[in-house]
């Protein structure tokens, strides 16, 4: 039976893990770290981090074509500094997402040099949107739309609403309550699901999935 959060305190949420929002491997600690301490290149990425360069260099590459980030300059690739999307219809919503999570688990602060502008990433050059979903997966980023939308919704319903079969639903729900996003209830047999208030940064992922859901 879905776990029931309705007294679920405040006090026991703040203890929880920073949540995966992003998916596997090192995307969320990538993107904590350009949104606190701006464009970087690959190498002091890794080194903030204190991850292996392979790893950060496919965290990296995944968001790159995500279109989540971006990188400029001419030179080598690891050298081209590497940041947010600013043109992205969703920038300023994601990025205050990104420092709310932040100021709850926060990512390494590194002194670096200051980029010229010719070495940035020119506006001309970004996408507005996002060639993919940036949540995790498409049914998890649709499922946490439709609940920012709908409030509370069945397992049936929003299958039906989403045109995906009942049990990648119930997948979703469950990968977004493990990290906390989410909470699920059940009545007189009846699973329904709703964004968690507790979570540290609820208000402005809420804010980030209604731009999403207006495209």
């Amino acid at each position: 039976m879905p776990r029931n959060y309705s007294n679920h305190s405040p006090r026991r949420r703040e203890q929880c893990e920073r949540p995966h929002l992003f998916g596997r491997g090192l995307r969320d600690h990538v993107l904590l770290c350009l949104a606190v301490n701006g464009p970087m290149h690959l190498k002091l990425l890794a080194k903030a981090l204190e991850a292996p360069p392979p790893a950060v260099f496919r965290a990296v590459s995944d968001l790159l074509r995500i279109g989540v980030l971006v990188k400029g300059g001419m030179r080598g690739y690891r050298n081209r500094p590497i940041a947010l999307n600013r043109r992205l219809s969703i920038y300023p919503a994601l990025r205050r997402l990104l420092l709310a999570v932040d100021r709850h688990w926060p990512s390494p602060r590194v002194s670096k040099k200051r980029w010229r502008a010719s070495d940035l990433p020119a506006k001309s050059n970004m996408s507005q949107q996002l060639s993919r979903p940036i949540f995790q997966s498409a049914t998890r980023e649709r499922v946490l739309v439709y609940l920012a939308l709908a409030g509370k919704a069945d397992y049936v319903t929003m299958a039906e609403a989403l045109s995906v079969d009942w049990m990648s639903v119930k997948a979703a729900v469950k990968r977004w309550e493990k990290e906390g996003v989410v909470r699920s209830d059940s009545i007189s047999g009846t699973q329904r699901a709703a964004l968690d208030p507790y979570f540290t940064a609820a208000k402005e992922l809420r804010v980030v999935l209604n731009k999403l859901s207006a495209g």
